[in-house]
Parts: C-alpha cells; sequence; structure tokens
C-alpha cells in the first residue's frame, strides 16, 4: 500500500475523530493528544506514534545552510503539551466550541 495514502488517511482519520469529539463537547487531554499523534503519524512506527520525542528537533533551511527554530528541550515538552491542552478546555467567548480550535491545530 502507498506511504502517502496511509499518511493523509491517518490525518483524515484524526480530523474526523477531533470532529467527533467536538460535537460531544470533549475535553482535549493529552492521552487524546497522543492518540492522534498515533493516528498521524502511525503508518511509520520510527517516528514514535503516540509518544513524545525523547531527542532534539530543529527546523534547517536547507538553502541559507542555517538552522532557523530549535524545538525546546525534549523533556519540557510534556509539561508544554499540558500547557497547550489547557487552553481548550473552555468555549471561546463567541462559542467555538474548544475542539474545533485543536483541529485547526492538528
Amino acid at each position: 500500500m502507498d506511504r502517502t495514502w496511509i499518511a493523509v488517511k491517518g490525518y483524515s482519520d484524526a480530523t474526523t475523530y477531533l470532529q467527533v469529539l467536538a460535537a460531544r463537547k470533549a475535553r482535549l487531554d493529552e492521552s487524546t493528544l497522543l492518540a492522534l499523534h498515533f493516528m498521524v503519524q502511525g503508518y511509520d512506527l520510527s517516528r514514535s506514534p503516540g509518544r513524545y520525542r525523547d531527542g532534539e528537533v530543529f527546523v534547517h533551511d536547507d538553502d541559507a545552510r542555517r538552522t532557523v527554530h530549535v524545538g525546546p528541550p525534549a523533556e519540557q515538552v510534556p509539561d508544554l503539551m499540558e500547557e497547550f491542552t489547557a487552553r481548550f478546555t473552555a468555549p471561546r467567548a463567541d462559542g467555538t466550541p474548544p475542539l474545533a480550535d485543536a483541529a485547526m491545530t492538528s
């Protein structure tokens, strides 16, 4: 089976799942976030789907031959993700369900 198709299918499944959770007004928590990560990255087990990273991550501009962004240290990721998911626990003032915002970040 084509890896690209499997990757797109995983992303589609994760987005659809977020829509279902939003309709139920479910709360986005760490386990849900990791499950979504598994859905999106599950086609490649070397990407550690469903788990936080344990090493560094960065964005490199190959043309300029320089690093343009360095992610936070791996040991900070669980706390940062907890802070991130806390943003989606209450509806916005305009009534938008919190998981609708979360779906846009996936």
